[in-house]
């Protein structure tokens, strides 16, 4: 059995991530079953330096490509860090007096708060609606880019999302409605299912779900996870004062 790409050498995933990223395929936004093209990259907390690294290396070696799909150009990546973004977005904010800044008054309080204080003075001051949508819609509006790298900060897992953002009318808006809307199928999902089961996302909006069902003897046990699984997706999804209306479609595998 090959290694997984994850576990192979910092040289051999940079290659695959210049070959896949570079693919007319994931370039014209086809992707599995011709879904949105994404890629996702994982790598351990200790190997949080080196991906930063080879992140840097990766943009600058797909930037002097010469590739055919686009007029014989190197692919342009918009790289939109969160972290960095939510640490800007504070540090162009007023503070709570004539002459401060926001930033300088959270790093003072800091160390006298509890963590969960602090979070949530971030999610009143940092509104995702308000200031990181806007924000995030600004530089997607403003950059000529075909590939989107958003991070969501040090270490964990980075995710190579192919310029399907450009088929968006309005990109912040349906961008983010699209990522909460998934998110929440996904936990609904979950929620419908034991603990012992497992809810995953396949590729675009196609999830999988591997079930523990002992002595399955016929379809009737089918149709009652079926209706489960839907009764749990109906209710509609809601965004930004909109509700959208989703209905599954459902196949089962017994092995």
């Amino acid at each position: 059995m090959s290694q997984k790409i994850s576990q192979q050498s910092l040289h051999n995933r940079f290659e695959h991530l210049v070959k896949v990223i570079s693919s007319e395929r994931f370039l014209q936004m086809r992707g599995l079953n011709n879904d949105l093209p994404f890629y996702i990259c994982e790598f351990r907390a200790s190997e949080a330096v080196e991906m930063q690294r080879l992140q840097r290396q990766l943009i600058n070696t797909l930037g002097n490509l010469s590739l055919p799909c686009l007029g014989g150009r190197g692919v342009k990546v918009l790289e939109i860090n969160l972290y960095d973004l939510s640490i800007e977005l504070l540090q162009a904010r007023e503070g709570s007096s004539e002459g401060s800044r926001l930033w300088d008054e959270i790093l003072t309080i800091e160390p006298d708060v509890d963590k969960d204080s602090l979070l949530e003075l971030l999610q009143n001051v940092l509104g995702i609606e308000d200031y990181l949508i806007p924000a995030i819609g600004q530089r997607l509006r403003e950059t000529d880019f075909d590939v989107l790298f958003p991070a969501r900060g040090e270490g964990g897992i980075a995710f190579e999302c192919g310029g399907y953002l450009h088929l968006l009318d309005t990109a912040t808006e349906e961008v983010t409605r699209l990522d909460i809307t998934l998110a929440e199928w996904w936990q609904r999902l979950a929620d419908a299912v034991r603990e012992a089961d497992v809810v995953a996302r396949l590729a675009g909006d196609e999830f999988g779900l591997l079930l523990v069902i002992p002595d399955i003897a016929s379809g009737d046990d089918y149709e009652e996870i079926s209706g489960r699984l839907q009764a749990a997706l109906r209710p509609p999804f809601s965004f930004a004062e909109r509700t959208i209306d989703i209905r599954p479609s459902i196949g089962f595998a017994c092995f």
